[in-house]
């Protein structure tokens, strides 16, 4: 029985259940408990883009909805059983590229086989895991488009794919492209690459990507008719994030920078005298993924990822193609570096998130929290794990830096702004906090830290920011400070405790 099992499904396995084991370990991702909490929100009959202001298409939260009405059902946080499921589905994705690999002769060899398993897990899982990324959009992406780019290499090995697995893996990768629209320029890249080498317009129309094309229109088209509401925010986002872009010829430095590892590829490739249109169209996906990077323009480390990501497959495959794959553990090795500094900071991450969340469950009651920051970390995933509600529309308050970025200037604290002296996009988010204020959530939590998202050199108080508003004043006598944990004070919703 188990001789007929396949060496390298089990060491690719057994590389996804490291990574698996070690993202639950780092616990959830910021942006992924933000989610989370919108889809809680849609759980209980709130609508996207009405009860939730947010800036991301619906299909990150809905992927998420089902595990919070698991939770509901029986009771099993989605903090656990988010990396289990969805581990379980990226190494799902690991073993369909593998299938894939099986037609193309170079990647048949046992040991080619098996290491490149190991690579793949590690790529789509455990990297990705140790940069703490797990399930962040950028991560979704590389997974679900996997497949798909071994369609690729295919082309470029003039080895045959049957259209069945071909149409599956462009269902597969639409789901990824469709998590972000931007996404899309990756697959551009690829099929235009494509495109003028064969000369051939009908290059294009293959089962995989007719599929692609096909899901991410109609996904469009439906969200532009269900969401109307998304267009009417819209304009306030793009001003607020006005704020979170860097300057572009720092976010291509960065970038190069960031992959400045990978250029010993050069040498590899003169060294092992590589046939280059055997890696073709991979070079276009990594191509595709750095102008992704740079289309954002906001200098997050995790857009990064997909480049990275693909590039570390590229080596792999050079080495593989050479008959030096025994080399390519060299390769995972080197390329685990740059994970380093956030591995060695883990301990505190962990100890200052479950410690915020034990305060909160302490003094919440299972009420509603609401942490006022300009990040979404902290906030998220210290809500997640106290299992509280989370009672405002937005993850952050992401109008005050381009409100008060202007103020870097100053040594002292900035004049805040009443409701009636705000622009239209600061006047349109706290308009809404404060309603959502009004609503007495048990804790209120505010970011007391020195360096502020958004708000570096900025003097910026954020309690003496809503104190100038009178609705909040009105609000604030029934709270009680009640202790600062990791430069975060704690108030308590306790009106008989104040005359």
């Amino acid at each position: 029985m188990f001789r007929s099992i396949d060496r390298s499904h089990v060491y690719s396995f057994l590389v996804a259940l490291l990574g698996i084991s070690f993202a639950h370990y780092a616990l959830l991702e910021h942006d992924t408990g933000a989610f989370f909490a919108y889809a809680e929100r849609v759980a209980v009959g709130g609508k996207l883009y009405v009860d939730v202001n947010e800036v991301n298409t619906p299909l990150v939260t809905y992927a998420l909805l089902p595990l919070v009405k698991l939770r509901d059902a029986t009771g099993i946080a989605y903090t656990d059983s988010f990396f289990i499921i969805y581990g379980l589905i990226f190494f799902a994705c690991a073993l369909f590229s593998l299938k894939l690999l099986s037609f193309i002769e170079e990647f048949r060899r046992p040991a080619s086989k098996t290491l490149a398993g190991i690579a793949i897990s590690y790529i789509l899982i455990l990297s990705v895991a140790m940069d703490i990324s797990f399930g962040q959009r950028e991560h979704f992406l590389i997974c679900l488009i996997f497949p798909y780019i071994v369609t690729l290499m295919a082309r470029d090995y003039k080895a045959d794919i049957p259209k069945k697995y071909r149409l599956i893996a462009g269902v597969i990768a639409a789901a990824g492209f469709c998590v972000k629209p931007n996404f899309i320029v990756i697959f551009i890249c690829a099929e235009l690459v494509s495109l003028v080498r064969e000369r051939r317009l009908m290059s294009c129309f293959r089962p995989e990507t007719i599929a692609i094309s096909s899901i991410f229109t109609v996904y469009h088209i439906w969200f532009v008719y269900a969401f109307p509401e998304y267009f009417i925010q819209l304009p306030y986002f793009i001003d607020a994030y006005k704020s979170f872009q860097s300057d572009f010829f720092l976010t291509v430095a960065k970038m190069v920078f960031g992959l400045s590892g990978f250029y010993f590829y050069i040498v590899l490739v003169i060294k092992l005298k590589s046939d280059l249109s055997k890696i073709t169209l991979l070079l276009a996906v990594s191509a595709g993924s750095c102008i992704h990077y740079a289309i954002q323009n906001a200098g997050f480390n995790y857009h990064l990822i997909p480049a990275y990501a693909f590039m570390i497959w590229i080596g792999v495959v050079l080495l593989i193609n050479a008959n030096k794959s025994k080399y390519v553990i060299v390769l995972i090795l080197l390329t685990m570096f740059p994970y380093s500094p956030k591995v060695l900071d883990l301990a505190e991450r962990r100890e200052s998130i479950l410690s915020m969340s034990n305060k909160i469950i302490a003094n919440a009651e299972s009420g509603e929290v609401a942490i006022l920051s300009t990040s979404v970390f902290p906030a998220f995933p210290v809500v997640n794990y106290a299992e509280t509600f989370w009672p405002l529309s937005s993850a952050h308050l992401r109008q005050l830096p381009v409100s008060y970025d202007h103020s870097k200037i100053h040594d002292t604290e900035p004049n805040y702004r009443s409701l009636a002296e705000m622009n239209e996009t600061e006047r349109y988010f706290t308009s809404r906090n404060l309603g959502e204020l009004e609503k007495r959530p048990k804790l209120i939590v505010i970011d007391e830290r020195e360096h502020k998202q958004g708000l570096d050199n900025v003097k910026f108080n954020i309690l003496n920011y809503f104190l100038t508003q009178e609705r909040f004043r009105a609000l604030w006598k029934d709270y009680r400070y009640i202790g600062t944990l990791h430069d975060f004070a704690f108030y308590k919703y306790e009106p008989a405790a104040k005359p």
